[in-house]
């Protein structure tokens, strides 16, 4: 749903700035839903369809990232607090324009407030892990 509301934002419109709009409502919609009395995900995998529209090289390093952080550490929400933290960063490396890099912190910003239980439990050392062959 990111890749398309992004998609559809440079369609409808064809500015940059539409296309990163287009892509925080749908992290916002997707991490607030209305049809689940403003509940529901982390934003981490429609973020990673927004930035694979908006900028792809830095998605290639920032799912990287996120891949070798979890299968090192099986923590699934330290990769994904990671991973967020990097757009903006990498955003900025590559040169992007500054809007680029402002819905890069924003996103990053939405991703990490949604983990604030998770960075609770990773502090304690409760966080859980994924295991291997389990659901």
């Amino acid at each position: 749903k990111g890749l398309v509301s992004v998609w559809l934002g440079s369609v409808l419109v064809g500015t940059p700035v539409a296309m990163i709009l287009c892509g925080i409502l749908a992290i916002v919609g997707h991490s607030l839903s209305i049809f689940m009395q403003f509940h529901g995900g982390k934003g981490v995998a429609t973020g990673l369809g927004v930035i694979l529209m908006l900028m792809p090289q830095p998605t290639l390093v920032v799912f990287a990232v996120w891949l070798a952080i979890v299968a090192v550490t099986r923590y699934v929400s330290l990769g994904s607090i990671v991973a967020a933290t990097l757009v903006p960063v990498l955003a900025w490396l590559w040169g992007y324009e500054t809007p680029y890099i402002l819905f890069g912190v924003l996103a990053a910003l939405l991703i990490i407030v949604r983990h604030h239980a998770n960075i609770g439990r990773l502090l304690n050392g409760t966080e859980s892990k994924i295991r291997a062959g389990h659901r």
